[in-house]
């Protein structure tokens, strides 16, 4: 109760004694160890990326867990409760890329028009800049941008010089209820004004080229690609959507039955008047007039969720 984050695992010993958890903590894994009897816990000196799968091993002595990094692919390892080291136990497979040249995020956070703030992983590639950006936006909306191991993230900042800007607008996971609620319903076009928001901490920085910004998404980030595009046609060059929405209420009415219920939970329900209204003014088939930027859409033709 005393920890703001969200508990996403937990374990506890075969005696029953000591407990394992770990919060997520602006998406990377911290992880703590708690004994049940004394209420003593300490945090656990593990890789700091996503960690998951922990278990007591070794007649509880040590903890085995899955483990990735923004520069290393998921791996398991076995960390020693009792002498705090840590042993790696499989390596994943780079094809052939050298380990050691791969950015490490920035964590940074825009403030948005009602003052929420806004968080973001921003990769930055090595040297001054200014450098091109990319906005990467993930699907859900119910998702997070986190700290684990990308190649195609890599690929654009390690290899080709573009900053890539990983953020978490409101209606992703990891920060709360509040803050997964806030852009439900007749709420949604506030997470696109994040997207300025962002737009405009890019503005502010003199190592990013606000003048070539693209945006990238999949599903819902199709979406906020967009309606990225659609709501600031000038300040975006280039975006790609991938499988993404670009009319709500058609999205409602045609998305898989067994997940519809759900779907308008989120969006809101498309046979209210009210609520469809909204749901077409947001959409960006209405407006797709307003995109001027290039544009890919990848799509299937028999997509049965979007």
């Amino acid at each position: 109760p005393d920890r703001p984050w969200d508990v996403e695992e937990a374990a506890t010993s075969s005696d029953g004694r000591r407990l394992v958890f770990s919060l997520n903590e602006h998406g990377y894994s911290k992880v703590y160890l708690k004994d049940l009897m004394t209420g003593r816990q300490r945090r656990l000196a593990l890789p700091e990326g996503v960690v998951s799968g922990l278990r007591f091993v070794d007649r509880d002595r040590k903890l085995a867990f899955t483990a990735t990094t923004p520069t290393e692919p998921e791996d398991v390892y076995l960390f020693d409760l009792g002498t705090g080291a840590l042993r790696r136990w499989t390596e994943s497979e780079l094809g052939g890329l050298p380990r050691g040249g791969f950015v490490v995020p920035e964590l940074v956070q825009a403030r948005s028009f009602d003052g929420l703030e806004i968080p973001a992983l921003l990769y930055r590639p090595p040297g001054d800049g200014p450098f091109p950006v990319l906005f990467w936006m993930h699907g859900g909306p119910e998702g997070q941008a986190r700290p684990a191991f990308d190649p195609i993230i890599q690929y654009f900042a390690s290899a080709r010089g573009i900053a890539v800007l990983a953020p978490n607008v409101r209606g992703s996971s990891g920060y709360g209820k509040r803050f997964m609620g806030l852009d439900d319903g007749l709420r949604r076009h506030d997470a696109v004004a994040d997207v300025g928001a962002l737009l405009d901490y890019v503005d502010g920085r003199e190592d990013l080229d606000s003048s070539r910004v693209g945006i990238h998404g999949a599903s819902y980030g199709g979406f906020m690609v967009l309606a990225s595009l659609v709501a600031y046609p000038k300040r975006f060059v280039a975006g790609s959507d991938v499988v993404g929405m670009s009319d709500l209420v058609s999205f409602l009415e045609s998305t898989g039955a067994y997940r519809r219920g759900v779907r308008r939970g989120e969006y809101g329900d498309e046979r209210d008047p009210k609520v469809r209204e909204y749901l077409a003014s947001i959409s960006p088939l209405t407006h797709v007039k307003r995109i001027r930027s290039a544009l890919v859409v990848d799509h299937g033709e028999n997509d049965p969720r979007v």
